[in-house]
């Protein structure tokens, strides 16, 4: 094996560590439920499940819970007082 080769397969399991490292046992991503793209764009909205209120940063985010947490409610836009 030459030089470049291990360069090569080094960086490859590099990748393959890092990206194992942001996925649960079962695959799925740890920052967002499975097919869940939303933008960055800030427009809280309060939502709460079993009396526990939470803020999300969009509309988006909150469909993409329901994926994980089907009870979660909109309380109201903007933040959780």
């Amino acid at each position: 094996m030459n030089l470049s080769m291990a360069v090569s397969l080094v960086v490859l399991l590099l990748v393959i560590s890092i990206n194992q490292s942001e996925s649960t046992p079962d695959g799925k991503s740890k920052k967002e439920p499975a097919n869940c793209f939303c933008s960055r764009e800030l427009n809280p909205v309060c939502v709460e499940e079993n009396g526990k209120q939470q803020t999300l940063n969009n509309k988006c985010l909150v469909e993409c819970q329901r994926k994980k947490s089907p009870g979660l409610k909109v309380k109201h836009e903007g933040n959780c007082k």
